[in-house]
Formats: structure tokens, C-alpha cells, sequence
């Protein structure tokens, strides 16, 4: 009951639009008081908790990295690092779009901050896109896509929060981001191959051979610095924190000594603005130390422990549950508190089910940073749009194509441990479980494919042999919320309901139960009595995935996404969207 207790006070207060870090604390006064801990010695427990919780060494790295982005932008780093991204690629046909995404890894490596990203990149390539007659909404897209790298390139200050709260390797968890950041720019610059020739870009940027030697000169120092960086943190020179240090004296000395763009005064303007926003960080990261404190006190980790408990077993399947979970909390809620919130609480069940904390570690950061560019709380839509005087219905609808680039990378890692050789083991390990209320082992596969679609899922039934048990999965496999039924979930949500988060994620939970109580209805009636047939499969040996079984099951459920994005989904978007128009939502 503390669980559901906490979840609905904290999207409750989010509802009412109070800000994270107060609504952390409300968080904490209602778990204290449902707890009966209300008491003078309890309620300095906030404060006493903020001040720990802050106090960390590790999460030192956070204003230096952010102090050091600061001075980057002020001291002309971020122009010069544009003018090599476009000296790399922007002869190429569409070159700004390449530009902004090559741009985006490179700044990502220099600041590691989303938000931070998208402002300095915005306020200097925007202006230039439109100028070259790209649509608004296409600019904003590809700089606010490319925006999510900064979460995931090092020196990232999510994974710094992240290695902080659950107590993982920082330096790990900066080189397992390099490559799938790497990967993501990539599939973006893919993207805008194609995206160039169906909206009829012709623009190229040329330079002439004494501009680009000088544009090489000028822009060395920028691009040495994370490769020093990383470098120093990879070999052991120096740990991050130390290493946070060292960007902001390298930045200091290359702006004030090399560039001479930065004065004294600019030094003191931009040390306020890094506190300012390391002070906002810092408090959440305080208040979010004090709810879990009231979080362990009250057991919620235990009780989201045995909520997933009957999954602990099925690696592959606890990931997919995990990750939907995440997806939906990083439409509402930003990702640093994300990360402090719900990182203790799933930690744990990570460690049971045998899953390597750094892999997870990727997933649960990759996901958190699409929703920075997800409605309705994608912080960096709204920076873009103030940038660039967008509005965010044009934005969203251009930014779509490298929107579903990004959850196919998500998918690509997902498919990796996937042909490992778990998926046998989830059906052979749930076959148990299953037949106490009439199903079999082998119903497991149509009801994950069920979430992606109801259809497939229950096409999918025919490869069970048994009669019974394929008419048991029929029935049942409806009952899974798939990609059709969601609008329809989120307009009951925002009727019913304010639009409250919890009421998605419910939806899930509840259909789970709706199969649990018709199994066992249905195993009592006539035509479904009896025990469901034995489970024979054979059980593939663990083995390193192979890349066209990987791409092959990627594309498969990236297809189904994209298929049920634009048709069913974009469809129930526009009636949501007339009833909201004419006040019949």
C-alpha cells in the first residue's frame, strides 16, 4: 500500500504543476505521515537527509562539468566546434542538418547536459537553418534529437548521478555510453540522408583551403578536450570528479589564453549562471536523498520486489516491464529526479535477476533521455521552441522520424540480449506459474508480442500445438494493453483522471490481472477443463547474438511501432485532438 501511496502522491503534486524538488519533500511529509512517524525527532530527518544527500563526493563532478560547459559557450568554443562539424560534413547536400548532428556528439563529449546541448546549439544553428530556407519545425527536430546524446556521451552528469545513488562504477558507466552514443548519431545522420531528399534540400557549405586550415587550428583545442578527458578518466590519470576539475581549468586557460574571447568579467557572469543551475540540481538531488530515506523506511523497494517477483527469473521480460514503466515516467517527470527516484528502487531486482548493473545502467539512461524530448514534460522541446519561436505541435511532427531512429536503438540492445538465448528459458521458467490458472509456458511469447499489438500476438498462438491451450491464449492475450489501445487509455486518463500518469501504467497491471482471473474462470468451464499439455522445448545454449538475428528482431518491432504511430495512433490523436478543439474533451 506504500507504494501506490507514494506513486499517486508524487504524480498528484506533479499534476498541479508544483516543482519536483518541493514536491520530493510533500512526498516524504506523506510517507512520514502514513508511516505515524509524525513526530519532532522524524521531521528533522528531511533536513538531516537533504545535507547527506548532498554531501557527496562523487556528485562533486556535477558543478564542475557544468561549470566547464558554462565557459565553453561563453568563451566561444561552441561556434568554433559548429565551424568543424560543418567543415567535416557540411559540403555534403543538407549539410547544417549534418553539421547540428556531428555537432551534437561533439558537444556532448564537452558538456554532458541535454538541456545545455540544445541551448547552445539551438541559439547558434537555428538562426542559420532558417536562413538557408530549412522548414522551422526540421531545425528544431534534428537539434533536439541530437540534444538526448548529452545524457548518454561522457562525461554524462546523469550517469554521474546515477553511479553516485546505486553506488556503480562512474568511469564504467562513461565508457559503456561511448559507443551506443556513437551508434545514435549514426542512425540520426541515416535519418537525415533521407529526410533531405524528401523535403528537397540543395544546401552545401564550402570552404576555401585557407579557411579550413585555420577552422582545423582553431576548433583543436575544443576537440582535444574530451578525448583528454576520457583518456585521463579511461587510464586512471584521474577519477571524474578530479576529472571535472581538469575541464574547467583546460576550458579556462584555452578561452582566456588561446581564444582571448574570455574576460574576467565574462568568467564572473558565467560562474553565476553554473551555480545557479548546479544549485537546482543539487537540491533535487537533496530532496530526492530525503524521500528515500521514507522509501526504505517504508519497504517500497521490497514491495516493488515482489510486484515483480514472478518475472526476477525472466531477465528479458523484466527488462521490457522495467523499461515501458520508464518510458511513461520520463513523459511526466524530468530525468535527473527520474534517475534519483527510481534507480534505488529497481537496482535491487536487477541484482536478483542476475543482469549486468552497467547494461541496465545504459537502458535505464537511454530511455529516460528520449523523454527529455517527449511531451508533455520534454524539457528540451520547450528550450528549443523558446529558441527558435516554434510552436511544439510543428516541432514534435517534424522531430518524429529521428524520434523512432532513437527507440529502434533502444530496441537494437534490447534484441542483442534477446538472442542470447533467453527467450526459451522465460516461456520453460513461466510454465509453472502459468498453469495455475490454465495457461501454458509457451503462451508467454504471443503475449509479449501482444503488447506491441493484439493481432500478431494472437497470430503468433498457432505455433502451440495443443488446441486448448491455443483457444486458452486467444482468449486471453487481449487483455494486454498494445500500442492500439493506448490513446484510448491516455484520453480515459485525461477525462477521468487529469491526465495522471499512474493510470497508464495501471492499465498494464490490470490487464495482467484481467488474465490471472479469466484463466482461472475459464479453466472451470467445460470446454477449457483439465491441465494444459506438457511443456517440450528445446532449449537453445547461451550464445554471443548474431547480427542479422539482432537487425531482424529490431526491425520487426520497430516496424510495429512505426506502423501503429502512424495509423491507429496518429488517427486516435486527431479525434483526441478535434474533441479537445470543440470542448467535447
Amino acid at each position: 500500500m506504500e507504494l501506490v501511496v507514494f506513486l499517486v502522491s508524487l504524480f498528484g503534486f506533479l499534476a498541479l504543476g508544483i516543482p519536483i524538488a518541493i514536491v520530493l519533500v510533500l512526498c516524504s511529509m506523506v510517507l512520514m505521515y502514513y508511516g505515524g512517524m509524525w513526530d519532532s525527532m522524524f521531521v528533522m530527518i528531511i533536513p538531516q537527509s537533504m545535507l547527506d544527500g548532498a554531501n557527496n563526493y562523487p556528485l562533486m563532478a556535477i558543478p564542475f562539468f557544468v561549470f566547464a560547459g558554462e565557459i565553453m559557450t561563453e568563451g566561444g568554443l561552441s561556434k568554433r566546434v559548429v565551424k568543424l562539424a560543418q567543415l567535416i560534413i557540411g559540403r555534403v547536400r543538407g549539410g547544417l542538418g549534418y553539421a547540428a548532428i556531428v555537432s551534437s556528439v561533439i558537444f556532448a563529449g564537452l558538456m554532458g547536459s541535454s538541456v545545455g546541448e540544445a541551448a547552445a546549439l539551438g541559439s547558434l544553428l537555428l538562426p542559420m537553418m532558417a536562413q538557408a530556407g530549412y522548414k522551422p519545425g526540421r531545425a528544431g527536430g534534428v537539434i533536439a534529437s541530437g540534444a538526448i546524446l548529452g545524457p548518454i556521451i561522457p562525461p554524462s552528469t546523469n550517469f554521474i548521478l546515477l553511479g553516485a545513488t546505486v553506488g556503480l562504477s562512474i568511469t564504467k558507466l562513461f565508457m559503456i555510453g561511448l559507443v551506443p552514443g556513437l551508434i545514435i548519431g549514426l542512425c540520426l545522420m541515416v535519418t537525415w540522408f533521407f529526410i533531405v531528399r524528401i523535403d528537397g534540400y540543395k544546401e552545401k557549405i564550402e570552404f576555401k583551403k585557407g579557411e579550413a586550415s585555420k577552422i582545423v587550428r582553431d576548433a583543436m583545442p575544443a576537440f582535444m578536450m574530451p578525448v583528454l578527458l576520457l583518456g585521463g578518466i579511461r587510464f586512471g590519470v584521474f577519477t571524474p570528479t578530479e576529472g571535472g576539475a581538469f575541464a574547467c581549468v583546460y576550458a579556462i586557460a584555452v578561452c582566456t589564453l588561446y581564444y582571448r574571447e574570455l574576460t574576467f568579467k565574462g568568467l564572473l557572469a558565467v560562474s553565476a549562471r553554473a551555480a545557479r543551475t548546479t544549485s537546482v540540481v543539487m537540491l533535487i538531488v537533496a530532496t530526492a536523498t530525503a524521500v528515500g530515506w521514507f522509501i526504505t523506511s517504508a519497504q517500497i523497494p521490497m514491495q516493488v520486489a515482489e510486484l515483480f517477483q514472478p518475472l526476477v527469473d525472466s531477465p528479458i521480460l523484466l527488462l521490457l516491464s522495467i523499461n515501458v514503466f520508464l518510458f511513461l515516467a520520463g513523459m511526466v517527470m524530468d530525468l535527473t529526479p527520474n534517475v534519483l527516484i527510481f534507480a534505488p528502487v529497481f537496482y535491487p531486482l536487477i541484482q536478483q535477476a542476475g543482469i549486468d548493473p552497467y547494461f541496465f545502467g545504459l537502458l535505464f539512461i537511454l530511455n529516460l533521455g528520449i523523454g527529455v524530448i517527449t511531451p508533455p514534460v520534454g524539457t528540451v522541446l520547450y528550450v528549443v521552441c523558446g529558441i527558435g519561436n516554434i510552436k511544439i505541435g510543428n516541432l514534435v511532427r517534424n522531430m518524429a522520424p529521428f524520434l523512432i531512429v532513437e527507440m529502434l536503438v533502444l530496441f537494437l540492445l534490447l534484441a542483442a540480449l534477446e538472442d542470447c538465448g533467453y527467450m526459451a528459458r522465460i516461456a520453460f521458467i513461466l510454465d509453472r506459474l502459468f498453469r495455475r490458472f490454465g495457461l501454458s509456458g509457451k503462451s508467454f511469447i504471443p503475449m509479449l508480442i501482444g503488447t506491441g499489438c493484439g493481432i500478431p500476438g494472437i497470430m503468433a498462438s498457432r505455433t502451440i500445438e495443443n488446441e486448448r491451450d491455443r483457444r486458452m491464449t486467444i482468449m486471453t492475450t487481449t487483455f494486454i494493453p498494445c500500442g492500439a489501445k493506448v490513446p484510448f487509455i491516455g484520453m480515459i486518463a485525461g477525462a477521468l483522471f487529469g491526465g495522471s500518469a499512474w493510470v497508464s501504467t495501471s492499465a498494464y497491471f490490470i490487464g495482467m490481472a484481467a488474465i490471472v482471473i479469466s484463466g482461472i474462470m475459464l479453466k472451470k468451464t467445460r470446454m477449457f477443463s483439465g491441465d494444459p499439455a506438457p511443456f517440450v522445448m528445446e532449449l537453445p545454449a547461451y550464445h554471443w547474438p548474431t547480427l542479422g538475428n539482432v537487425l531482424r528482431s529490431m526491425w520487426e518491432r520497430g516496424w510495429s511501432f512505426i506502423k501503429k504511430a502512424g495509423t491507429i495512433i496518429l488517427l486516435s490523436s486527431i479525434v483526441m485532438w478535434l474533441g479537445s478543439v470543440f470542448g467535447v474533451v
